[in-house]
């Protein structure tokens, strides 16, 4: 691992790749024997302590979700690395798409994705391989059209990226891995269809810029989003959003709190009692509805 830039230097590499998680980590690692020189840049620390580190500059204004709490910085990756298993703690749960979720479905206002599962499959494959993980059965995942009945999850050791694979990039003479250097910037030629160089700033060195032939965004969903959107110069809208739809689609695990819940039932259940006092009402005034509202014991229940 070659030492940090130093305040205003200019940095050389075949590939640039923006995020130290597992999606910049895995590419770094299978460039490695490639013979190109690989430049990794991690916005972290080298090493996140127990209850990862926040990301507060996130804030989510859509449904209960907490990007700042549930997500983390730092090499290993944005995700937090904290299921407990049977074969210890400190696993994160693993899941491939389905081949439906790559499928127009006619209820979005654009397309399916540019690519199918079947271009994914060997790539799933190699993963569980690098997660030393059996092939998966498809036999274990149970689904009937309309209802889910069974599903089937892998658990993966957070020390594959929080310490092996950096640790072997560590060692490579052709890799570079510099944590605490957060890109702030993408600088693209004229028209806009060229990258030249990203640039960045640390807090121990000052700005910085990287020049490479190929330069790959693994920062994740939000963080890539944020930062083609940041990058306005010559963009008004941000770099690669011409149609407006870079940020967009963002796919995350809604939370709901008990107490949200419990406030939801309660609502509901006013609500069919007024609806079904207004149907007794209007249909006829004499006779009582024979329209039943929620059990009142299960919102005592919360």
């Amino acid at each position: 691992m070659s030492a940090s830039p130093s305040k205003g230097r200019e940095l050389r590499a075949d590939v640039c790749i923006v995020g130290a998680g597992p999606a910049g980590l895995t590419l770094a690692h299978e460039l490695a024997d490639s013979g190109l020189q690989v430049l990794l840049l991690e916005s972290g620390p080298g090493h996140q302590p127990p209850g990862g580190v926040p990301v507060p500059s996130t804030r989510n204004v859509g449904l209960p979700y907490s990007p700042s709490t549930t997500r983390s910085a730092g090499v290993g990756g944005s995700v937090l690395w904290d299921i407990d298993t049977p074969s210890g703690p400190h696993h994160v749960r693993l899941k491939e798409l389905d081949p439906l979720d790559f499928e127009d479905r006619g209820v979005w206002s654009v397309a399916g994705w540019p690519l199918s599962y079947a271009e994914l499959a060997p790539h799933y494959r190699r993963a569980r391989e690098l997660f030393h993980l059996p092939e998966l059965d498809p036999g274990l995942d149970v689904v009937v059209r309309g209802r889910l009945h069974r599903r089937h999850y892998s658990f993966g050791r957070s020390r594959m990226y929080t310490h092996d694979v950096p640790t072997l990039l560590g060692r490579h003479p052709r890799t570079t891995l510099l944590a605490g250097h957060t890109v702030t910037g993408v600088q693209t030629g004229p028209g806009g269809t060229r990258v030249t160089s990203v640039e960045g700033w640390s807090e121990s060195d000052g700005r910085f810029s990287v020049q490479a032939r190929a330069y790959v965004l693994a920062g994740g969903g939000i963080e890539n989003a944020r930062l083609l959107l940041a990058s306005r110069s010559g963009h008004p809208a941000g770099v690669g959003n011409h149609h407006d739809q870079v940020g967009r689609y963002s796919w995350s695990t809604p939370t709901v709190s008990s107490e949200s819940c419990c406030r939801a039932m309660v609502v509901i259940h006013v609500w069919w009692l007024v609806a079904g006092t207004w149907w007794s009402i209007s249909e006829d005034p004499v006779r009582t509805s024979t329209r039943s509202a929620p059990t009142w014991s299960a919102v005592r229940a919360c």
